[in-house]
């Protein structure tokens, strides 16, 4: 993604949560709802995660794996997700958002892998799926929590709804994915 357009990104995903809080409508989602700008308008799935204050705590994430809607609108409707309906936390306030740093993960489509031996921590998002539980990581958790492959795949069995060590259940698959990752406060 060009400069340009990754500015374009973090500046609408901002004015997707200002506009749920004011009922302003976002020019930038005007604009490229009607420019139709080829980068913005392609069917990635994404995740937009939030942070705040000094320490960059989490403040919201959600995304989606695969997208049936043009990627500037999927992440217009994440930014607004991530600040008001991840269940983890309080609805983002208006007070706060100067303090959010915005983080997008503009994802590749996901593949099956044989075994999670092949999965490259920093590289690779990880999709763990056992019977009915699935979990996903993206590729820079293991590397921000300073993980290990191990640790990496316990925390997603857990994440899950697994065992520690569900991840060696050999009913579980896994698929890994890339993605563009860039923010405004990186």
């Amino acid at each position: 993604m060009t400069e340009e357009n990754k500015k374009r990104v973090l500046k609408l995903c901002r004015q997707a949560i200002i506009a749920k809080l004011t009922t302003e409508p976002s020019a930038m989602y005007l604009q490229l709802k009607q420019q139709a700008c080829a980068e913005l308008s392609t069917f990635e799935g994404a995740f937009v995660t939030l942070k705040s204050g000094k320490d960059k705590n989490l403040r919201g994430c959600i995304g989606q794996v695969i997208s049936e809607v043009p990627l500037f609108h999927l992440l217009y409707y994440l930014a607004q997700q991530s600040a008001f309906a991840d269940p983890r936390f309080a609805p983002v306030s208006l007070a706060e958002i100067k303090s959010l740093s915005i983080e997008v993960s503009i994802l590749t489509v996901p593949k099956l892998i044989d075994s999670y031996k092949q999965i490259r921590l920093g590289i690779d998002g990880i999709i763990l799926s056992c019977g009915q539980k699935r979990a996903l990581f993206l590729p820079q958790v293991a590397s921000q929590m300073n993980w290990d492959l191990k640790t990496t795949l316990s925390h997603l069995s857990l994440k899950a709804g697994l065992a520690s060590h569900g991840y060696l259940n050999p009913k579980c698959r896994f698929e890994t994915f890339e993605a563009e990752v860039f923010g405004d406060a990186l």
